[in-house]
Formats: structure tokens, sequence, C-alpha cells
């Protein structure tokens, strides 16, 4: 219900280009921000009035919810911008998935995002901004698993198995806000050697948590519980952080002005490798024609 706006839901009369012309009965002023007649309403019922024309004669009344938070909306909608800027600026060649984090609802971004990009030559994987959790394993089994033969249906298109298997060119994205779990997956993807890093070095925040001791009002002491070391013996990530191939600051001014460096870099680097190293693609055999001599 967070990412959605309180006009648009099903059932909703008031048109983009209507009047607002009060709020819970309160008059909206000419010249005032709208924004004055909602204040302690958040995530509450209230009462619109609404017209075609600046005028309370016809108005009518629609009673809507407002939302605790924009942050759902906002995200979605720069999420919803990146992927189509990227596809613009690719010709469809490439796919864009974000990641917010690596819990439930990452999981869920994820799957929304990269099922339907799959068959694209190129992928750009987001974790700027990540804010960590537990799933980040998962979703490496996924990005790691190669194309071992295609299946041709008596009628359609050729799919690849296993099922739903990206076969092109990776680039991972990350910034000083990648932390947590979302620093393990950077870890993980520069080990793997799953294709160049752009951005910033991550936060270096990855040894976790737990409630390990009750206190006697109410609290609770949370130590470090677990880290982790690579196979050379060495900690990784807590203190310094992950460390990207390329390194890419987005300016305070750039941002402002709707510039994405890091981005823009990403697709750049992406598509160089496209075009100079095309990866072969599956070609699908003749049929064979196993009719009995008698019958040709």
């Amino acid at each position: 219900d967070q990412v959605k706006s309180p006009l648009f839901v099903p059932g909703c009369p008031v048109k983009a280009g209507d009047y607002i012309l009060a709020v819970d009965g309160v008059p909206v002023q000419k010249g005032d921000n709208i924004f004055k007649y909602l204040e302690k309403k958040a995530g509450k019922e209230v009462e619109i009035t609404y017209n075609s024309k600046p005028t309370l004669k016809g108005a009518k009344t629609f009673l809507t919810s407002t939302l605790r938070s924009e942050r759902k909306l906002r995200y979605r909608e720069w999420a919803k911008n990146n992927w189509k800027y990227v596809d613009e600026k690719t010709n469809h060649q490439v796919g864009y998935v974000h990641l917010p984090n690596m819990m439930e609802e990452g999981l869920i971004e994820f799957a929304k995002a990269f099922y339907p990009q799959y068959y694209k030559k190129g992928m750009i994987i987001d974790a700027r901004y990540n804010t960590g959790g537990f799933t980040s394993k998962q979703i490496h089994d996924r990005l790691e698993r190669t194309i071992n033969t295609m299946m041709q249906p008596r009628e359609g298109k050729p799919t690849p198995v296993p099922e739903r298997t990206f076969g092109g060119y990776y680039v991972l994205i990350i910034n000083r806000d990648t932390g947590s779990d979302g620093e393990l997956f950077s870890e993980a993807w520069k080990s793997r050697k799953l294709g160049p890093i752009v951005g910033q070095r991550t936060w270096g925040g990855a040894v976790g948590i737990e409630p390990h001791e009750n206190l006697v009002d109410g609290g609770a002491v949370t130590p470090p519980q677990f880290g982790e070391y690579d196979p050379r013996g060495h900690w990784v990530i807590e203190g310094h952080g992950v460390d990207p191939d390329i390194v890419v600051v987005n300016m305070p001014k750039d941002v402002l002005q709707g510039k994405d460096a890091q981005l823009d870099t990403a697709i750049r680097v992406i598509m160089e490798e496209i075009q100079k190293n095309p990866k072969p693609r599956f070609n699908r055999p003749v049929y064979p024609d196993k009719s009995k001599p008698a019958l040709k």
C-alpha cells in the first residue's frame, strides 16, 4: 500500500487536472502548499473535496488514506527510471536490477526484475544503498548459473537449460552506502569474477550482531557474533569495505541535475564488452530426419 499514490487506487474518481478544494473540510487557500493541510495526517484517512473547476459548486468528496512515508514510492520511481534509462541507452540490449537490501524485499525485487530480462546480452546489478540482510547467497546461486544446453519445443522459441539462466555479461554498481550482506554479496561477486565492479568502496561493516544478553531494563547486549575470512586466511570487508574495479563518484551537483555517472559508466563498460566480445549464441542444428526409408 506504500508504493502507490492515495489518488491512484481502484475506484478513485479524482482525475489528473482536478482541483483539490478542501482537506477534511478545511478550504485550501489559493497559493498555499497543499501539504500544509496534510500535516500530522500521515497514514490516516482524509476526506478530499475536489472539482474539475476551482469552485465548490458541484464539488464532490472522496475518502482515501495518506501514505505513512514517501520513501518506498520515491524508491520505486528511482529504480523504474534507472531501468528505463538503461533500456533506452543500450537499445534494449542490457537489463537493470536494483537490490535495495538482502531481506525478503530485496529477494522479491530481484525476482521481479531479473527473470523478465534474463534473455538480454548484458545485465547491470545495482547494489547501491543496499542495507544488507541474509539472502545474498540465494541471489548468487541464480547469478552464477551457466547455460548447459538449449531446449527446443515443437512450437515456439528455444529456452536455456537450466531454465531462465542468464548467458550474457554482468556489471555491478556499489557505493559507500552498500553495507552488511550487500558487502558480502559484492565480495563474493569479486571472488567469483562475475564482472567489473563500478562505483565507490563500500562502507566496511559486515560483522554481524545478535542479541546476546537481556538487561533488566528491557534492553539487550548485541556483541559481534560472526565475520568472514577468505580462502587465503584473510579477514575481509570489516573496517575497509569492498573496492570497485572502476572508481566513480557521483558528485552532489550532478545528482541534483539528475545525472548518474556511476550508472553511465556501468552502461559504457558493459556495452564495450558486448561489442568487442559478443558471447556466442547456441545455433540450433537442423532437425534430424528419423523417418523410415520406405516412407520417404
